[in-house]
């Protein structure tokens, strides 16, 4: 069972580390984590949902690489618009070669919903700013239903409410005035962008995105490292 909780907190980020008895099964300890953590009905706003890890806290990346652009794959966008390319389907990647702990990268923009209203349209529905956030917020979540237990099993009850598309957002009431529901269509739409770019990472003069690997406390540095490699191989020629 659980032996002691400890939490830090930094500038824009926070760390809650979970002690378990000797001989605690990690996978079994991570998915009750995980379960729980599905429960929690709503996070602080600009705040990202917590990451579960069993990486030793202390430990550092045992390799780094470098995301670039070739000739021959004619590639001439921004690097910076490949952040959920790499979040769906590298990191995955290296994150499945036995003992590592995790795979992290930066220099990314993550697609984001936008939401652009027309101020004009605003006034002549007398609908407020603040209105039409409150309407986002309410509609955007995912809340818990508690659960409950059916012979020997026990099920968990959510209610998934997020959005999926800008279609679903434009549609969302925001206001009632004179009995008539005002739609985030009629003052304004929603539209699929990107996230602003936090901070840029460059290599050699070229905007690239970079990625590492952390190994899992106890894991073979080599053995790791062969893994890695052979991830790599596969993913430049895949």
């Amino acid at each position: 069972g659980l032996r002691k909780m400890e939490s830090q907190s930094s500038d824009s980020a926070g760390q809650i580390t979970l002690t378990f008895q000797v001989g605690t099964e990690t996978d079994g300890a991570l998915l009750r984590v995980s379960n729980l953590l599905e429960q929690v009905p709503a996070y602080p706003d600009d705040a990202d949902k917590p990451v579960i890890t069993s990486v030793d806290s202390d430990a550092g990346a045992v390799a780094w690489f470098v995301l670039r652009p070739t000739e021959e794959n004619g590639f001439e966008d921004d690097m910076a618009t490949l952040y959920d390319y790499v979040d769906d389907f590298v990191k995955p990647e290296f994150e499945r070669v036995s003992g590592v702990a995790s795979s992290g990268f930066f220099g990314g923009r993550p697609h984001e919903m936008h939401v652009i209203v027309d101020p004009a349209r605003l006034a002549t529905r007398r609908v407020t700013l603040n209105e039409v956030a409150t309407a986002l917020e309410r509609e955007n979540r995912n809340y818990s239903g508690g659960d409950f237990d059916e012979g020997k099993r026990r099920y968990i009850v959510r209610t998934v409410g997020e959005y999926t598309s800008a279609a679903e957002i434009d549609d969302i009431v925001i206001a009632v005035r004179d009995e008539v529901p005002v739609y985030l269509r009629d003052v304004g739409h929603a539209e699929m962008g990107y996230r602003k770019p936090g901070a840029r990472v460059f290599h050699m003069g070229e905007k690239i995105l970079a990625i590492n690997v952390t190994k899992e406390t106890g894991s073979n540095l080599l053995a790791v490292m062969a893994g890695v490699r052979e991830t790599q191989n596969r993913l430049n020629t895949g």
